[in-house]
């Protein structure tokens, strides 16, 4: 799904104008991007934070020669326990289940 995608489904979906949630949505994602380094958490969704991966010595694959890459920072996206367990279930996002109800109703799957 791309971005206008999603834009046109929340537009159907909430009765705003496309051109606020598209607004919106811009402002939500920048806000994320811009707080990523100190840590985004939307509660049954999942958590955007940074990691620094360390330095190292890669290789330039056209040249053959080795290259330092140094220490650097990438963002990265963990779900949220629950969003993970419902993706992982095939369940629809809204339904919440306890435990005995997911494995009385048979959505379990092994892990």
């Amino acid at each position: 799904m791309t971005k206008q995608e999603l834009i046109s489904k929340v537009t159907r979906k909430t009765g705003y104008e496309e051109t606020e949630v598209s607004a919106i949505l811009h402002e939500v994602l920048n806000q994320i991007k811009a707080n990523t380094k100190e840590g985004v958490y939307i509660r049954g969704f999942g958590s955007f934070t940074k990691v620094t991966r360390r330095a190292k010595i890669g290789r330039n694959i056209t040249a053959g020669v080795p290259v330092f890459v140094p220490e650097h920072d990438i963002p990265v996206f963990k779900a949220a326990p629950n969003y993970h367990d419902q993706f992982k279930a095939g369940l629809p996002k809204s339904t919440h289940y306890g435990n005995r109800q997911r494995i009385e109703s048979g959505f379990v799957t092994k892990s």
